[in-house]
């Protein structure tokens, strides 16, 4: 099951709306990861550099057990933040 996840404000990896399928299995895993992290809304830098964003990415194979939907995870939070400071990607 899919469905299209729209980042905005509070819940941004980016300083803006950006849409972008991703498995819902996910969702709520990043959810909470993006609460964690204590960024600001906007801070696009503080949340692409947050260690319990990265973690939540990394460890998205609790909620999603398909490789597939894990990589698709990955490589949303990578490309999103790949030209921000203090960013690592993850593999």
């Amino acid at each position: 099951m899919k469905f299209t996840l729209i980042f905005a404000s509070a819940a941004a990896l980016i300083a803006g709306a950006v849409a972008q399928d991703l498995p819902a299995c996910g969702v709520d895993s990043l959810a909470a990861a993006l609460q964690a992290s204590g960024c600001g809304q906007a801070d696009r830098d503080c949340l692409c550099a947050s260690p319990s964003i990265r973690s939540g990415i990394e460890n998205i194979a609790s909620a999603c057990p398909e490789p597939a939907d894990q990589q698709a995870y990955k490589d949303y939070y990578n490309d999103q933040c790949k030209n921000e400071d203090g960013f690592q990607p993850v593999n």
